[in-house]
């Protein structure tokens, strides 16, 4: 049952918050991804499903995720347990191409087979995990700051939410590289979000188990939006209108140097600085 109307302010004590929260799963690409994106709910859904745990040229990062998800504040977080596709900075995010699996990976042709495979088994695994859920959680279109497995990982989601009848929400999270590819969806009347508090006091919890097993892959002095926002999934028109209104977004300046060949590509770049701005 979909409220009329739902409020915008006061989330936290609104009945459509609660209606999110209902049956609900939040559903991220890699470990930390929960948090960087998710705090105000990751402690609050009724489950949290990580799509990839290892990145196959590097032997530690598995086994550190993996400790870390077992030392993970959030209790019952699990992990499916795929290797990563070396996606990362795979797609020209001048001109992005979207796809049925995600994104085309123009710069990383030899990634294409392993990206496209996930996309199946995502979508095989992620139906027997959320058949019954009411709400999911998950990354936006445009991949937050611009990452290739997130935009896969929503792409599965939003044709499940078809097949199963779930609604699904995604994160307000942007940055100058993905920006582009976020305007597509601006629309003169923006559907259902809700504008949450982050969590800081599970956010500092979480960065601690990362840190210490050594797989914390985003900037090191990370400062958290107050809050953040997630929008109801729904069927967006092909091209974006001239003009229109929107939600306010996470905006984040992104800078990034190619990874190096040991690098996981889930690793998320260090450098740059952060702007912490919402734009209304």
């Amino acid at each position: 049952m979909q409220p009329e109307n739902p409020p915008k302010q006061d989330a936290c004590t609104s009945a459509f918050y609660n209606v999110m929260l209902e049956h609900s799963a939040l559903v991220v690409a890699h470990p930390d991804d929960e948090i960087l994106w998710a705090s105000s709910v990751a402690g609050k859904v009724g489950q949290v499903l990580i799509c990839f745990l290892a990145y196959p040229a590097d032997t530690q990062s598995g086994p550190a995720r993996k400790r870390s998800l077992e030392e993970h504040p959030v209790r019952g977080i699990q992990s499916l347990g795929l290797d990563e596709a070396d996606s990362f900075n795979g797609a020209d995010w001048r001109v992005p191409v979207l796809n049925e699996y995600g994104i085309e990976l123009s710069k990383k042709p030899e990634a294409e087979a392993a990206y496209r495979k996930n996309a199946s088994t995502l979508r095989a695994m992620l139906r027997e995990r959320l058949t019954g859920v009411r709400n999911v959680i998950t990354h936006n279109p445009w991949g937050e700051y611009g990452h290739e497995d997130h935009i896969q990982v929503y792409r599965v989601l939003s044709a499940l939410r078809q097949e199963l009848g779930f609604q699904l929400w995604f994160s307000n999270y942007v940055s100058n590289r993905s920006l582009e590819l976020m305007l597509a969806y601006v629309t003169p009347d923006p559907d259902d979000y809700l504008s949450l508090p982050t969590d800081p006091a599970l956010t500092r919890a979480a960065v601690e188990v990362y840190r210490r097993n050594d797989c914390w892959t985003w900037y090191p002095d990370w400062q958290w939006f107050d809050f953040e926002c997630f929008v109801r999934d729904r069927d967006f028109p092909a091209e974006s209108p001239i003009n229109g209104r929107w939600i306010p977004v996470n905006l984040i300046k992104f800078a990034h140097r190619p990874a190096k060949p040991t690098q996981p590509p889930g690793l998320k770049q260090k450098a740059g600085k952060v702007l912490r701005k919402f734009l209304k």
